[in-house]
């Protein structure tokens, strides 16, 4: 299996001594973030955009998506995170959507709160979907990824049980 951490287009090292300068402890270390945690937090984005689509009846525009589209965008983000895991057991990577979905859902509450409805909130869920997960993946790793989407079914993440 190659190493997909390679295949980000955000896994150049940043540099800690820039960012820790502002606030006067600089320090030489450098971090890479691992490409599955970007994939995990992207996969809940579109995962939360399907079921925010799902029975809007609201013309959007057509970059929002569909259910379905959504859906095979989260499963081909999902499927970078977990070949990146190393194809771990199905449900350490559920509980880490899970817990991304928590952060995701509670920007919806807040925004239903304030009188925000759902078909608003998908259009920047869409939106950042696009700008952040479009824009950290190598293209050629997203239509790869893709490409296993548009089997019916679905090819398996990992050999999991779907």
């Amino acid at each position: 299996m190659r190493p997909l951490s390679r295949i980000s287009r955000c896994a150049a090292p940043v540099s800690l001594g820039v960012a820790l300068a502002f606030t006067g402890s600089a320090t030489a270390d450098t971090v890479e973030q691992p490409i599955w945690q970007p994939a995990i937090y992207c996969a809940a984005l579109d995962f939360t955009r399907a079921d925010l689509l799902t029975g809007i009846e609201a013309d959007l525009p057509e970059w929002a998506g569909t259910p379905d589209s959504a859906t095979k965008t989260g499963r081909a983000y999902l499927r970078i995170a977990a070949e990146a895991l190393d194809c771990p057991p199905q449900d350490e990577v559920t509980t880490y959507l899970s817990n991304a979905r928590i952060g995701i859902q509670h920007r919806i509450r807040v925004a239903t709160g304030f009188g925000i409805s759902p078909e608003t909130m998908v259009l920047p869920i869409a939106s950042e979907s696009e700008l952040v997960c479009e824009l950290t993946f190598a293209p050629e790793l997203l239509a790869e990824m893709r490409a296993h989407e548009e089997h019916t079914p679905p090819d398996p993440i990992c050999g999991w049980a779907e």
